[in-house]
This record gives C-alpha cells, structure tokens and sequence, in this order.
C-alpha cells in the first residue's frame, strides 16, 4: 500500500488544490480511497464532503476535535467512515479516576488553548469526575484564552524571543554554506516555517509562567494536568526545576512526554490507523466495535514515572518529614512501557506501591529532554 499526501485550500466552500493540477488528477484517479484528518472545527465543509463522495471511493476521516458530522448522503453511501479518534472528555475522566485512586485530591489543569473546544472538554471531564469523588475533591483551572489555530498572531513576545531568533539564523546560515544553491533553495521554506514554530514556542512557554507560578503556590494541589503534549513539554520543565515533588499527566504522544517519562492518556492511534487501512481496502467488511458508518477508538493511560501517589504526611506529595527527601520513584516498565496495574505491588519490593521510591534500590538517575535544536535554542 502506498500513501501519497495531498494538500488542499478551503476558502469559504471553494476548494483549491496546492498540488500542480495535472498531476493532482492523475494521483487521484489511482488511489483506492481518501483519508481526511479533521484537526480543526472549521476544517469541513458541505463541499468537501459532495467533492469526496463523487469521487466513488471509500473515505475514512479522522475526527481529532471531536465534532464532526457525516451528512445523510454519506451515511446512506456506505463508503464514508467517522473514526472519532479525540475522545477527550472520556479520557480525562479516566485521568482523574486515576488520579483519585493515587490519592490527589487537589489538581490543577493547564491550557492556554482554553478557547477551543477540546480544551473545555477536557476541563469538564476532569471536573465532573473529581466533583463525583466528593467535596475533597477538587481541580483548579490555570487556563488562557487562546486557540491552537491562533496563538502564533496572537501570543508572540518579540522582545524575549530576539535572542532565540538570532541563535536560530546564525546556526542556520552556518549550515546553509555548505549547502548547493538548488539544495538551500529547498530549505529555505522549510527553516522559515521551523523559525516561526520556534519563535510560537518561546511565546508560549513564556505565557505560562505566571500560571505556573500560581498553581505552585497552592501547596495543597499534589498533581498538574496538563491539556496538550507541549503544555506538557513546558510544564514538566517547570516543575523540575522548582519542585520535583509534584506529579504530572497529560494527553498524546511525543517524544518528548516519552523521553522525559510524562504519565499520559494515549489515545491509541495505533488502533485508528489500522481501522483505516482496513476500510480502505475492505469498506463493506464491518469493524469491530463500528456502528453503522462510525468508529470510537478508546485509549488508555500510559502510567509513567511522572505520576505518584500523594502523600498524606507533611506536605502533600512533596517529601517524607522523617527523611526530607524527594520522593522520586523508580522505573516503571512492564512490557511495552505499561506499568503495573495500579495498587499491584513493585516486583523489586514488595512492600512498595506502584510509582514509589524503594529506598533499598539506590537513586534513580532524572531522564531528560534529547539534545535537540529546539530546545537548545529556546532554553
């Protein structure tokens, strides 16, 4: 099987292709079928679907916002699937269902994506489970108006990414002598769009701080949710450095949240890229779990050393008053980066629970980012 990307414009519901139009027919004509990732609310439209369906070929979309709606005339057809592959608020109840048998009590959620509609759906996940558990329960909302479409006109700081900017087209510009004319005429484009993805993220970081500061400031909150895998990325960076103690979670997949051992609710997109495939080649096979044209694909949380239990002694989940060390656990691996099920005992200590430092095992080293471009340059 061959995958082949195609790009297209949608103004209002005029749909204009980016590809050369020749060449664009003919790679249309010898597909077996269409695969749409929705990653925005506006990203659909009634021409986009009538253009799609008069092709006569199976179309899988992908909902990652969760608010898709296949029209009548492509339910009726059988050729249109809707893999709702976002489902945030069932995940975040699963968060904080996690997060109550560890003992928080207290969280705070992070997103400065507040405005769209994920991110308050996420918030009301979280906050209908805890409200559920009791009035003990809790989670405090650090949040920003922006949206994930918007925040690169809306967010930059000119003046503190000056200096992130300027590393970036020295190092760059170091590089490009080596390369031929034809070949730095290729990536030039290429660096332009990865200098304004660096320059999103400095903003961005920075526009977090003082929420992080304030949900730091509330010792009674043991746990920080964070909305996004880039949250996720700043927020940990944050917390390692002003207090280890506090357990962290998020949503997604990066290497980053991997790398640096980030607890997180996947969203098993394993599992909705091969429901795809098989539509695609077999569209009048039903899937497991399909009702009529639409698939829920659940996913499930991956326990990683970034999340402890809280701690009833002294300050909660911060350290234990006889030692005054951080409670920094060990490694968590059980097969392909599962953990134990929660309440299952360490298989090196019996005694200690799931994600706890067994004093006898000796310090764990702390994980870190990889060396990367990005992070050199925005740190």
């Amino acid at each position: 099987m061959r995958m082949e990307i195609l790009g297209y414009r949608l103004h209002g519901s005029l749909i204009t292709t980016t590809d050369h139009l020749q060449k664009h027919q003919r790679t249309l004509k010898g597909m077996a079928g269409f695969v749409l990732l929705v990653a925005i609310r506006d990203g659909l439209s009634n021409a986009l679907f009538l253009a799609l369906h008069a092709m006569g070929k199976p179309v899988v979309i992908i909902d990652e916002i969760g608010c898709v709606k296949l029209p009548g005339y492509a339910l009726h057809s059988g050729r249109f699937l809707l893999i709702d592959a976002w489902q945030i608020r069932y995940g975040a109840g699963e968060v904080a269902r996690t997060l109550i048998a560890l003992k928080h009590r207290r969280v705070a959620f992070f997103s400065p994506f507040f405005a769209d509609h994920w991110s308050q759906a996420c918030l009301q996940g979280l906050m209908e489970t805890f409200a559920a558990a009791g009035p003990e329960y809790a989670v405090t909302p650090f949040t920003l108006a922006y949206s994930l479409i918007d925040i690169e006109a809306k967010a930059r700081s000119p003046e503190k990414t000056r200096k992130s900017i300027d590393r970036l087209i020295q190092q760059y510009n170091r590089y490009r002598t080596d390369l031929s004319d034809a070949s730095a005429k290729q990536f030039d484009p290429i660096f332009s769009v990865l200098l304004n993805q660096h320059v999103d993220y400095a903003s961005y970081r920075e526009l977090l701080q003082p929420l992080f500061a304030s949900a730091l400031a509330d010792r009674s909150i043991t746990c920080w949710v964070a909305s996004d895998i880039d949250t996720a990325w700043f927020t940990n960076d944050y917390i390692q450095e002003h207090n280890p103690g506090l357990s962290l979670i998020t949503f997604g997949w990066s290497p980053e949240v991997t790398n640096s051992r980030i607890a997180a609710y996947d969203f098993n997109a394993a599992a909705a890229v091969r429901a795809t495939i098989a539509f695609l080649l077999y569209p009048k096979k039903r899937l497991p779990g399909q009702e009529g044209m639409n698939l829920r694909v659940m996913g499930s949380i991956i326990q990683r050393e970034s999340l402890r239990p809280a701690f009833a002694a002294g300050a909660p989940g911060l350290a234990r008053p006889e030692t005054g060390g951080l409670i920094i656990e060990r490694e968590m691996r059980h097969g392909c980066d599962r953990p134990p099920p929660l309440g299952q005992p360490s298989s090196r200590n019996p005694r200690a629970g799931p994600g706890i430092r067994d004093p006898q095992a000796g310090s764990v080293p702390q994980r870190r980012h990889p060396d990367r471009l990005q992070r050199r340059c925005l740190q």
